[in-house]
């Protein structure tokens, strides 16, 4: 019936996939911009930057953390072969 015993950790994996993706990401970002000669580094320059990349990163955010969680609900999950219906209907016959 609930077959979410092995996914309780589903969401801190899918949180450390998305950290280290978006590390990398600004990291190298900033690595870039600060490498460049031609361009001017400055702090404010560093956190539009540091912001740019997270709001690009957003659809992977929600296809990585979000979906990840809904599917795993916390650690519990209701199995593809018990849908609601089928519950509610061997609830009401065995009644």
């Amino acid at each position: 019936m609930v077959a979410g015993l092995a996914s309780p950790g589903a969401g801190v994996l899918a949180w450390s996939r998305f950290a280290y993706t978006a590390f990398s990401t600004v990291a190298l970002d900033l690595l870039k911009r600060f490498l460049d000669p031609l361009q001017d580094v400055t702090l404010s320059g560093a956190f539009a930057l540091f912001w740019a990349d997270l709001y690009d990163l957003r659809d992977e955010f929600t296809a990585s953390v979000t979906s990840r969680m809904r599917l795993a609900c916390g650690g519990l999950k209701v199995s593809p072969s018990c849908s609601p219906e089928l519950l509610m209907g061997t609830i009401l016959t065995t009644t």
